[in-house]
Parts: structure tokens; C-alpha cells; sequence
């Protein structure tokens, strides 16, 4: 025997995506979704033939992915992910309640639950990136705690940044902080006024976060430089290959 659940297929592709949610609002029954380029629907389990619907419209945002992940956050209330354009996860709940949650900023499908694949028990869950598009094959795996916010992410830049080094003018050396918001190449590099590299300071990949260096005076060959204005250059290249590579220079001043 089957069912069907109709839609508006002429406008909003209506059953583009369909997903199991697991037990949503505790009821012991199971509920799934069904989405359309604008608005999804829920479909509470219960004893009857047909599931009680409930349709939520995405206001200036299509529907791009919809998934269960299980009961995240230990409430006995089974939890679910929605893509829009934004990542937004939400809770199961006795009532029904659509607001979002948590709201992860980055943005990508799938998204799953993997479990606790670090032995700490917390839930780990994986992003995969925009249909698995990124050149670079980048999964962003997140662990979470009580699930308040994800917790790798609480203190991280929001952006690039490069701030201005301290002291300056200094003697005998110079402290240089910066900031990336996603995984990324960076270089730093010292130059004098002729074009010339004095010291590399800092080439590698390094994850989303607050970084900080020193440049010490000293050049390749660890010898002491002379006093006089340099050129730091930095470059944050993200590694998604998304975002726009961030450059940017400082003048620095070595005094005697």
C-alpha cells in the first residue's frame, strides 16, 4: 500500500529532498521531511494513515538539504539540520518549534551525525561542502559538548585580519598577531625597501584561528639586520579555494 503526498510541483519542486527524522517531538512515533525550492514540510508519526503535516516556508532562501542527526544534545528528542542559505540545526521538541538553534557559520551539505569517533563522549558531526563541489575535498568534523554552541568555534575570528605589530618602532624585536576565519596557507615574509626577502617568518597551512609571531631582527642566516624601515607581507590563502585570498603589508621600523 502507499500514500502520496502531494505538494505545489508546478512552482516549488516539492519532494525534491525527503528525509527521516527520527522521533522529532517524542511521541514514539517517527517523523520525516519533505522539501521544495521554498518551503519544507514536517509530517508527525501517529497511529493514523496519514502523517499531521505542518509546512514552514523559507523566506528568500531555497531548501538545498534536510537530514536527521539523531538526539544531539541527550534531551530524549531526536534533532534535524536544514540547509538553506544558511546551515541551521534544530532541536525535537514536545511542541514543535521552528526557530533555529544553532546556527553554524559555515555553510555546506551533507551534514551528518558520526558519532563519537574521538572516544570522548561528546557527538562528532561531518560538513561536507556545497554537494561536495570543493576542488580540495575539505569535511569540517565538529565535536560538540551540551550542545549550547559548537564549541571549536566559540572564539574564532569572524574574519581575516591582520593587526598592526607591536612595538613599533622597536628594539630588539616586534610581535605580529593575525587572524583567519577558515583554513588557509599563510605566508609572512619581511622585506627591505629594496625587494628583498630578509626573513620568512611564517609558511604553512593553519586551521581557523588567532595566531601570533615575532620577528626578532634577525634574517635568514640568523644574523642581525641594521635598523631601518621594513616591509612585512602577509597572505592567508584559504585552502577551499571560495574565499579570496587576503593580502596585506605593514611597515616596520628596527631601531638601533
Amino acid at each position: 500500500n502507499s500514500i502520496v503526498f502531494r505538494g505545489d510541483t508546478n512552482t516549488y519542486s516539492y519532494g525534491r529532498v525527503v528525509s527521516g527524522l527520527g522521533d522529532i517531538n517524542g511521541d514514539g512515533f517517527d517523523d520525516f521531511g519533505v522539501t521544495s525550492w521554498k518551503y519544507f514540510e514536517l509530517f508527525l508519526g501517529n497511529e493514523s494513515e496519514e502523517a499531521n503535516r505542518k509546512s514552514i516556508v523559507i523566506p528568500n532562501n531555497d531548501c538545498i538539504y534536510l537530514g536527521e542527526l539523531n538526539d544531539l544534545n541527550n534531551d530524549t528528542f531526536d534533532d534535524y539540520v536544514l540547509v538553506t542559505g544558511d546551515l541551521s540545526i534544530q532541536y525535537g521538541s514536545s511542541i514543535i518549534d521552528t526557530s533555529v538553534n544553532i546556527k553554524p557559520p559555515i555553510w555546506g551539505h551533507p551534514v551528518k551525525n558520526l558519532g563519537d569517533i574521538n572516544g570522548d563522549n561528546l557527538f562528532d558531526i561531518a560538513f561536507g561542502y556545497s554537494w561536495g563541489e570543493d576542488p580540495f575535498g575539505v569535511v569540517n568534523i565538529y565535536s560538540y559538548g551540551k550542545l549550547v554552541s559548537i564549541e571549536d568555534e566559540t572564539n574564532l575570528p569572524t574574519d581575516m585580519r591582520l593587526l598592526k605589530n607591536y612595538p613599533n618602532p622597536f628594539n630588539p624585536g616586534t610581535t605580529i598577531e593575525y587572524e583567519i576565519q577558515t583554513e588557509a596557507n599563510v605566508k609572512i615574509d619581511i622585506y627591505d625597501l629594496t625587494g628583498k626577502e630578509v626573513k620568512s617568518l611564517v609558511s604553512k597551512n593553519q586551521p581557523a584561528g588567532i595566531y601570533k609571531t615575532i620577528w626578532d631582527g634577525r634574517n635568514n642566516n640568523n644574523n642581525k639586520v641594521s635598523s631601518g624601515v621594513y616591509l612585512l607581507k602577509y597572505t592567508a590563502e584559504p585552502i577551499s579555494g571560495f574565499d579570496k585570498t587576503y593580502n596585506r603589508t605593514l611597515k616596520l621600523m628596527l631601531l638601533k
